[in-house]
């Protein structure tokens, strides 16, 4: 089974190398991971609007992922970039790990935090959470910077303020489940679980990437894909500005 992660960000050697730690045995032995980057270079931790004009060239790497013989797609941020545009354009099963992990968390829990690493990103999760009607079930949604001064934090030591604010989101909003929503590539989920047992809170805490990968596993064992009556495919129009992109 081969399982394509687009990422939608430049790709450089230290978010190739968080991701291969972190993702690339993500799924079972039989699963071959591999990850596309767009030529954007874009910081993703921008409002909203600014991360628009990526849609184009992220669902342009999903076309390209069906066309080499790829199973299925994850679009690896979690405002589902360009998700419902892909699954026009091919048949294999194509995921976003936003809506993927907060319908998994609205079966495991009735009392979910989300925490995001974007503040004027809450919004847009909001309208995620009311389209897939689980926004019910969400006691908040906080964002922390996990920035400082322009410099990534080191991967696998996982941040003092995440931490606290998982903490606190338990103990002050009585989250039962937590998604660290966040845009670095580092996978915290099992260090804030740990911590959160240790101090007499042990709940389940969801790494979007990690959920949506084994939900993409599972479809294609199950030869199940997105339904192409309510996706049917488009007619192909040209793009003006995107010339260099061949979606047919």
């Amino acid at each position: 089974m081969k399982i394509r992660i687009v990422i939608p960000t430049q790709r450089d050697q230290s978010t190739l190398d968080n991701l291969e730690h972190n993702y690339s045995r993500g799924g079972s032995k039989n699963t071959e991971i591999s990850f596309s980057f767009i030529s954007n270079s874009l910081d993703l931790n921008r409002p909203y609007h600014e991360i628009i004009p990526l849609l184009p060239e992220v669902i342009y790497k999903i076309k390209e992922s069906e066309r080499e013989g790829v199973n299925a797609v994850v679009v690896a941020h979690y405002l589902d970039l360009g998700v419902a545009g892909g699954r026009e354009l091919v048949s294999i099963p194509v995921l976003g790990s936003g809506h993927t992990t907060y319908r998994l968390a609205s079966v495991l829990s009735r009392r979910i935090s989300i925490i995001t690493s974007v503040q004027s990103h809450k919004g847009p999760v909001e309208n995620i959470l009311s389209a897939e009607s689980v926004l019910s079930k969400v006691v908040s949604i906080k964002a922390i910077e996990l920035n400082q001064q322009g410099e990534k934090y080191i991967p696998d030591q996982c941040p003092e303020p995440l931490l606290k604010l998982s903490r606190s989101v338990v103990e002050s909003d009585g989250s039962n489940l937590i998604i660290l929503a966040l845009n670095g590539y580092e996978n915290f989920s099992n260090q804030v679980n740990e911590h959160l047992a240790k101090n007499k809170n042990p709940i389940q805490v969801l790494d979007p990437l990690n959920v949506t990968i084994k939900h993409a596993e599972n479809l294609v064992n199950m030869k199940l894909s997105h339904s192409k009556i309510t996706y049917p495919k488009p007619e192909i129009r040209e793009i003006l500005g995107y010339d260099h992109l061949q979606f047919k």
